[in-house]
């Protein structure tokens, strides 16, 4: 019997740190745009590539059944419902500057299930890891630098040049006693995980790709909490077909094209309700008519 998903994604995790505390230590980041269209602000470094690397070839090893899936070299998928879903590389820009707020995300899928997932903050060596077998866990010990009930708010929306701090003042109204930030282009690889360990009360972001995503639809439920688009839909379902496509169109549109909300329980109608007034536009965000130009498979649902 082959080793269990569980040690295998940890011991994943923990070789893409090592590249990226490598890499750090000798500070020669090579940054460039990533896409290959727009003006995404969104930058990849020779951490992100050699990371990536990484984990293809121990997944080709330990898992070669599997299609690997990546946010910085895409993939290919032969149809056995077997991904592993990578971003090497969450938080560049904290990566960058040396800041303990980053490191992989990884999801392994069958048959379109998120059966188990990974995210690990290499800095502070602190993981969040689960599988159906072993459950929802946290390895390591918990970083204090976030207030606790946080609403944490992320992305922007064309066309609304105020959403972050327009959003902020309605989920204010209805959450008065909670902290909320509001930040449009910082990540933090282990966010999706403080609202699923209940420390945080929401994570929303206005645009993500899957490989954000990862670990979060197994993360939710094995610990009760939301993880939709805005409109409620659970994230629950991975079609590969749609996702290899659009990641090989390299356009950031295409990609980073989901709108994420994780939610407790108590805060989820509330948080549907506050984004309401933007519907048309996530929509339009979300399933853009792009699905022809860019000859993206029809979704199954």
């Amino acid at each position: 019997m082959g080793r269990h998903i569980h040690s295998i994604l940890i011991e994943a995790a923990k070789r893409a740190g090592n590249v990226q505390k490598e890499i750090l230590h000798r500070g020669s980041f090579n940054l460039q745009d990533k896409y290959v269209t727009g003006t995404s602000a969104d930058f990849v470094t020779k951490a992100d590539i050699e990371s990536e690397r990484v984990l293809r070839e121990y997944f080709r090893e330990v898992r070669p059944e599997h299609n690997v899936l990546g946010e910085e070299l895409g993939g290919e998928y032969n149809g056995n419902g077997k991904v592993v879903l990578i971003d090497p590389l969450d938080g560049t820009r904290h990566f960058k500057e040396g800041r303990p707020r980053f490191g992989p995300i990884i999801g392994v899928y069958e048959q379109g299930r998120n059966i188990a997932g990974i995210e690990y903050n290499v800095l502070q060596d602190v993981a969040y890891v689960a599988t159906e077998e072993t459950g929802f866990k946290r390895i390591g010990s918990r970083e204090d630098s976030w207030p606790p009930g946080v609403i944490y708010l992320g992305g922007d929306l064309a066309g609304c040049p105020d959403f972050l701090s327009d959003l902020g003042k309605i989920i204010r109204s209805h959450f008065p006693d909670n902290p909320i930030i509001a930040r449009s282009g910082e990540h933090d690889v282990l966010h999706q995980a403080r609202v699923c360990e209940g420390r945080w009360a929401v994570y929303f972001h206005a645009g993500q790709g899957r490989h954000d995503i990862a670990a979060a639809p197994i993360f939710g439920e094995l610990t009760g909490t939301k993880v939709t688009d805005h409109n409620g839909k659970p994230y629950n379902v991975l079609d590969a077909e749609v996702e290899v496509a659009k990641y090989k169109t390299k356009e950031h549109a295409a990609i980073n094209s989901s709108t994420v909300l994780v939610a407790r329980e108590p805060y989820f109608e509330k948080m549907l309700e506050a984004l309401q007034p933007y519907k048309s536009r996530l929509d339009r965000r979300q399933d853009p008519g792009r699905r022809d130009s860019l000859k993206l498979p029809t979704l199954k649902i």
